[in-house]
């Protein structure tokens, strides 16, 4: 009984972090699976898929596939080769100033690429384990999202990343003095300032306007004040401080 050699048309590898989707296609019937370095990976395979699992993420793979006829006369062979995708475990915030941001990354990945939410590209190909950003604008709030890349530049999984960058306290005078009291007048790029006294005693918190009045004082003495700015996530920026003589 004569049969005809079998005939692989196609082999497409489709990768997920941790296996290889082969999808086969001929006139075969069956195949043996092999690697680049000829170990197997499987034999009679009789499907038209066969799906390696069980491995490395940001791996590449090559398989080597033979084909089959029912009299075990082999036909031809279809190599493919694909590398499974990558997985950003995590993005930590290291440092925060007022117009930058360090992020850090662990995983198993070729590069990460970063995008504002916009969907703008803000910093592509990063390839080191960490990364500052600068150029940011003064007590904003960012909504970063940073995607994993194999060498083949297929994307894995994202991650969101908030901060907002460091508060600044521009200017700190002191205006209305009498006998008992004094204003304080302050301005910059903050959500609000706690003010203390040289003594760290609090005058007042959580204060979201520009100036402070401060009453009950001795008079002809001298006080001294610090202002300290916050952003909406309670991280602290630079404080300034002045002293004054009531009347």
């Amino acid at each position: 009984l004569f049969r005809s050699l079998p005939t692989l048309y196609t082999a497409t590898a489709i990768p997920t972090v941790n296996s290889i989707y082969l999808d086969i296609s001929g006139d075969f019937s069956y195949v043996n699976i092999k690697d680049s370095s000829a170990n197997t990976i499987a034999n009679n395979v009789t499907a038209n898929y066969y799906n390696n699992t069980g491995l490395t993420t940001n791996r590449t793979y090559s398989y080597v596939i033979h084909s089959y006829n029912a009299s075990d006369k082999s036909g031809n062979i279809i190599n493919v080769t694909t590398t499974t995708l990558p997985l950003l475990n995590y993005v930590n915030v290291e440092q925060v100033t007022t117009d930058s941001v360090i992020l850090s990354f662990g995983g198993l990945y070729s590069y990460v690429n970063i995008l504002d939410s916009s969907a703008n590209v803000t910093v592509p190909h990063i390839i080191d384990v960490s990364y500052e950003i600068i150029y940011l604008n003064t007590n904003a709030s960012y909504l970063l999202y940073a995607t994993s890349f194999n060498n083949l530049d297929y994307s894995g999984n994202t991650i969101n990343v908030y901060f907002t960058t460091l508060p600044v306290l521009s200017s700190l005078s002191i205006s209305n003095i009498a006998s008992n009291s004094m204003q304080l007048d302050f301005s910059g790029s903050y959500a609000y300032v706690n003010i203390i006294d040289n003594s760290a005693n609090v005058i007042v918190n959580n204060l979201v306007d520009t100036s402070y009045n401060i009453s009950g004082l001795n008079s002809n003495e001298t006080y001294t004040y610090y202002v300290i700015p916050y952003n909406i996530t309670d991280l602290s920026g630079s404080f300034l401080d002045i002293s004054a003589t009531t009347l």
